[in-house]
C-alpha cells in the first residue's frame, strides 16, 4: 500500500537544493542545460534519426507501462479524494523515456509538451509556442489559489486535441505533433486560451462538474495522455510566484476533489528524482507540512510510485557491425557499443554517414558523466569523482537520497529501485562498456586523475560514500590504472597479458617467461552475487568486465578474464589483504592464501574443474615495505615468518631449497607493499596510500571547521570529551 506522502511534501527548500548545486537560483538548471546543448557533439537531426529507429521491446516494457497506466487510472477514479491523475516516468538519460511514450502514443492519444531549453539539440524538440507561454506568461502571472486557471487551460488543451483526434489515429496524431502541424496546433491553443485571465472560478467549477467529451461512466481505461517531458523545468521557484510544479499538482488535486473528469492522465518525464516526489521524511522536517489552508491538513493526496522499469539494456546486442568499419580497434568498439543503454548504438546505427560518430558518442558520454559540462574544471568535482570511481571500480550501491538523485539526474547513473516511502533510491552504474571508456578518457590526463582520486579520498573521509573494504577498492583502482597505462587507440582494446603482468613485476624478466600467451581485456568492475561459470567467463571478456566476487566468497576477491592464445578463456584470481604490518606473518594463512585453486573458488560450477593455465595473484597492500614472490615457485612456508622482511626486493629463486613446485598450470605471484607498483606516479601512489587506510574521523582537517574571524576555535579536547574512550587524541594516539 502506498504511504501517505502528501502533495506538498516537497518544499521549495529541497526543490531548490538541486538548483543551487548548479550555480545560480531560478534559472540555474536552464543555464546548465544550455551549456550542455551548446557543447553537445550531436546534431538534432542525428538525434532525431536515432529516436525514430524501430523500438526493440525485449522485456515487454510497452505492455507493462500501459497496464500500469490503466490500473493507476482506474484506482484514481475509485479514490479521487486521495489520489491525483498523474504519474512520473523517472530514469537516467539514454534509456528511452520519450521513445517509450512514442510507442504508447500509437494506441493512446498523447498530447506531448517538451520543456527542454531552446538551445538544446535533444529530440523530441522543445514545444516552443506553448513552452514560451507557460514560462514567460502563465507561471509568472499565476498566483497561489488560482490553480483553477491552469485547470481551464488543461481543459482547453484536451478539448482541442480531442477534436483534432477525431479524424486521425493516435499514431498519426503523434506524427503530426512532431511535424509542421505541431506549431499550428499550439498557435490555435493559444487563441483558445487567450482569455484565461477573465475566466471565473465558478465557471471553471461548473466545467469540472461535467463529463469530458470522450469519457463514459464507470471504470474506464485512459483515453488521453498529457505528457510533459523535461519536467525539471517546472521546478525552479519564480520570484513572487508559486513553484510551477507545485502549481500543476494543486491543479490536478482540484480536478480530483471538485471535478468529475476521468479518462485522462498526466505524465511527467525526467531524470530528476525530485520530479518523482522524493523528499526528506515529513517527521524529520516540519517545513514539509501542507501549507494550503483550504486543504485538510490530515489527509494529503497520495502519490503513485514512479515508473523506472525501462528494461532496454543491451537491446542492440545482436545487431550487425557496419561493414564500412574496418579498423580492428574501431570494430571492437562498435561491438561494445551494442551493450548498454540503447541511446549509444541507436546513434551509431542511424548516422552511418558521420565518420566521427564513434568519437561523438564517447564525447557525449563524457559530458553526461561530467554533469553537462565539457571539462572537469567546470564540474562538481565531488559528484564527478564519485561517478567515475563508482563506474570503473564499482562501489557499493548508493541509497543516500541527495547523492543518489544527483548521480542519476546529472552523472548518468541508473536507478535500480525506489523505497516504499520514496525517501531513498538504489542507484549504480551497471556494465556499460562505452560509458566506462568515457570514464577512462576523463582520467587520461594526469592532473584530472589526481584531482579525481584526491577528491574521492576526501569524500571517503567525510563519509559521503561507503567504499566497502578500502584495501579491495584500492586494489581495483590499481588494476584500472594498469589498463590506463597500457592504452592503445581505445582503452577497451585487449592488452597483451605479459605486458599487463609486467607492470606489477617490472624488473623481473625471468618471472615473465612463465606467463602464458594471451590477452586481458577489462575496463570496469562488476560485483556479482553468484559463482561464475565458463560461459559467463567468456561473456565477461567480451564485455570488458572484471569481477568482484560475492560476499564471503572463498579464496579469492577479484577475477579478471583472460583469452589465451589457444582460444581458451582463463582468468586471473586475485586475493587482497590489507594488514598494516612490517611482518609477513600478519596473514597467518600465507602462503596457502596465495594459492587460489578453481575447486575452492568455483565450487558447484563447471569452472570448479578448470584444468587450463591461470594466474593466482596475492597482494598484501598494508605491508610496510616492498617484497615480491615470483613464479614458478611458491614457498610452502617461511622459516623466518616471525621476522621483519627486508624492504628491498627478494626472489623465490634464492629460497628454492625451501620450496615445492606447484602444478605448472597455476602461475602464483605475490606482492607485499604498495611500493611494488612502480608504474604508478608518485603523486597518485601517495593518494592511494592514504585511501587504503582512509576512515571517517572528526580529527581530519575536513572536519576542523572554525573561523577565527568569528571567534571560533577548534579544540581537540572538545571532540575527545564528546566521545569517551573512543580516542586519545592526536598526540597520545601516536605514542
Amino acid at each position: 500500500m502506498d504511504p501517505p506522502l502528501t502533495l506538498d511534501d516537497i518544499p521549495d527548500l529541497f526543490i531548490g537544493s538541486y538548483v543551487k548545486k548548479n550555480r545560480n537560483a531560478t534559472d540555474a538548471e536552464g543555464e546548465q542545460s544550455k551549456v550542455e546543448a551548446d557543447i553537445s557533439p550531436f546534431q538534432q537531426n542525428e538525434v532525431e534519426l536515432a529516436f525514430n529507429l524501430s523500438y526493440i521491446d525485449a522485456e515487454n516494457v510497452i505492455g507493462d507501462f500501459k497496464r500500469e497506466l490503466h490500473a493507476k487510472h482506474r484506482y484514481w477514479t475509485e479514490h479521487r479524494t486521495k489520489y491525483v491523475p498523474y504519474w512520473t516516468l523517472f530514469q537516467a538519460s539514454g534509456y528511452g523515456k520519450s521513445r517509450l511514450i512514442k510507442e504508447v502514443a500509437k494506441d493512446i492519444p498523447t498530447l506531448y509538451l517538451c520543456l527542454r531549453p531552446a538551445a538544446s539539440t535533444g529530440y523530441p524538440p522543445r514545444t516552443e509556442i506553448i513552452a514560451n507561454f507557460l514560462e514567460k506568461n502563465l507561471f509568472i502571472q499565476l498566483r497561489q489559489g488560482e490553480e483553477w486557471r491552469l485547470v481551464y487551460i488543461l481543459f482547453q488543451l484536451m478539448n482541442l486535441f480531442y477534436t483534432k483526434n477525431k479524424n486521425h489515429s493516435p499514431e498519426q496524431m503523434w506524427d503530426l505533433q512532431m511535424g509542421l502541424w505541431g506549431p499550428s496546433f499550439w498557435a490555435e491553443v493559444l487563441r483558445d486560451i487567450e482569455n484565461w485571465k477573465q475566466v471565473t472560478e465558478n465557471s471553471m467549477l461548473g466545467i469540472m462538474s461535467q463529463n469530458l467529451p470522450w469519457q463514459s461512466y464507470g471504470q474506464e481505461d485512459v483515453k488521453m495522455i498529457i505528457c510533459i517531458d523535461e519536467a525539471w523545468s517546472l521546478l525552479p521557484s519564480r520570484k513572487d510566484a508559486i513553484n510551477p510544479f507545485r502549481l500543476f499538482r494543486r491543479a490536478l488535486r482540484q480536478i480530483s476533489r471538485q471535478g468529475k473528469w476521468t479518462g485522462f492522465f498526466v505524465l511527467f518525464l525526467d531524470t530528476l528524482s525530485k520530479v518523482a516526489n522524493f523528499a526528506p521524511p515529513t517527521a524529520a522536517d516540519p517545513s514539509t507540512r501542507n501549507d494550503n489552508v483550504n486543504v485538510d491538513q490530515e489527509t494529503g493526496m497520495i502519490l503513485f510510485t514512479p515508473f523506472i522499469k525501462l528494461s532496454t539494456m543491451d537491446v542492440f546486442q545482436q545487431s550487425e557491425i557496419p561493414l564500412d568499419i574496418t579498423d580492428p580497434e574501431d570494430r571492437e568498439m562498435f561491438a561494445l557499443a551494442r551493450l548498454g543503454r540503447p541511446l549509444g548504438y541507436s546513434y551509431l546505427e542511424s548516422n552511418k554517414k558521420n565518420p566521427r560518430r564513434l568519437r561523438n558518442l564517447i564525447e557525449h558520454f563524457k559530458i553526461k558523466l561530467l554533469g553537462g559540462v565539457d571539462d572537469l574544471t567546470h564540474a562538481d568535482n565531488t559528484r564527478v569523482s564519485i561517478a567515475i570511481i563508482f563506474l570503473l571500480a564499482c562501489l557499493e550501491i548508493s541509497s543516500q537520497p541527495t547523492l543518489a538523485s544527483d548521480l542519476v539526474a546529472s552523472h548518468a547513473a541508473t536507478c535500480y529501485a525506489i523505497s516504499e516511502d520514496r525517501e531513498n533510491l538504489l542507484v549504480g552504474y551497471p556494465s556499460e562498456p562505452l560509458l566506462a571508456e568515457a570514464g577512462f578518457f576523463l582520467i587520461e590526463d594526469k592532473d584530472n586523475l589526481v584531482k579525481v582520486l584526491k577528491t574521492f579520498n576526501d569524500s571517503l573521509k567525510k563519509g559521503i560514500v561507503e567504499p566497502g573494504p578500502c584495501g579491495e577498492l584500492v586494489a581495483r583502482l590499481i588494476l584500472i590504472l594498469a589498463v590506463r597505462k597500457l592504452k592503445k587507440k581505445w582503452f577497451s582494446f585487449p592488452i597483451i597479458l605479459r605486458d599487463f603482468v609486467q607492470l606489477f613485476y617490472p624488473d623481473d624478466k625471468q618471472a615473465l617467461k612463465y606467463i602464458p600467451d594471451g590477452h586481458v581485456a577489462f575496463t570496469h568492475f562488476v560485483s556479482v552475487d553468484y559463482i561464475p561459470s565458463k560461459e559467463e567467463l567468456k561473456e565477461y571478456y567480451h564485455r570488458r568486465i572484471a569481477i568482484i566476487f560475492k560476499l564471503n566468497q572463498q579464496a579469492a576477491d577479484l577475477m579478471i578474464p583472460i583469452l589465451l592464445a589457444s582460444g581458451q578463456y582463463s582468468f586471473i584470481l586475485i586475493q587482497v589483504k590489507n594488514y598494516h604490518s612490517p611482518y609477513t606473518r600478519a596473514d597467518k594463512k600465507y602462503p596457502s592464501s596465495a594459492k587460489m585453486c578453481p575447486e575452492q573458488v568455483f565450487t558447484g560450477e563447471d569452472l570448479e574443474h578448470y584444468s587450463g593455465e591461470y594466474l593466482s595473484i596475492y597482494w598484501q597492500l598494508g605491508y610496510t615495505g616492498e617484497w615480491f614472490v615470483d613464479p614458478p615457485n611458491m614457498p610452502e612456508k617461511f622459516k623466518n615468518q616471525g621476522q621483519k622482511r627486508p624492504v628491498t626486493r627478494s626472489h623465490t629463486k634464492s629460497e628454492a631449497s625451501q620450496t615445492k613446485k606447484l602444478d605448472k598450470k597455476i602461475i602464483c605471484m605475490s606482492s607485499f607493499g604498495m611500493d611494488c607498483f612502480k608504474f604508478l606516479d608518485n603523486q597518485v601512489m601517495g593518494i592511494l596510500k592514504q585511501m587504503v587506510v582512509s576512515y571517517v574521523t572528526p580529527f581530519d582537517p575536513e572536519w576542523r571547521t572554525a573561523n577565527p574571524d568569528h571567534g571560533e576555535i577548534w579544540k581537540e579536547r572538545s571532540i575527545i570529551r564528546f566521545r569517551p574512550y573512543a580516542s586519545r587524541g592526536e598526540k597520545k594516539g601516536k605514542q
